[in-house]
């Protein structure tokens, strides 16, 4: 049975936060690394994965454009926990 529960990726504190309302945790600190997990996060039928806006501007330019077309899952980008300084 694959996994029909959206999923939550990012920084820890991100992640937890989302993973209190039932997201499906996946701690990935580093924007970078995502590419090494993105077999897990597509090959469930998830709705949709949530990302923090920073952290989701800091994945690598080809693979942030793919995931933003993305259709399953839709990936989603929510504004950051904390404003950026001034």
């Amino acid at each position: 049975m694959k996994n029909m529960k959206p999923a939550v990726v990012g920084r820890q504190l991100f992640v937890d936060l989302w993973a209190m309302e039932g997201f499906e945790p996946i701690v990935c600190e580093s924007p970078s690394d995502l590419a090494t997990m993105l077999k897990t996060l597509t090959d469930d039928e998830r709705p949709f994965v949530v990302v923090e806006d920073r952290w989701f501007r800091c994945v690598p330019a080809s693979l942030r454009k793919r995931l933003t077309a993305s259709q399953n899952p839709v990936w989603i980008s929510f504004p950051d926990l904390f404003a950026e300084p001034s």
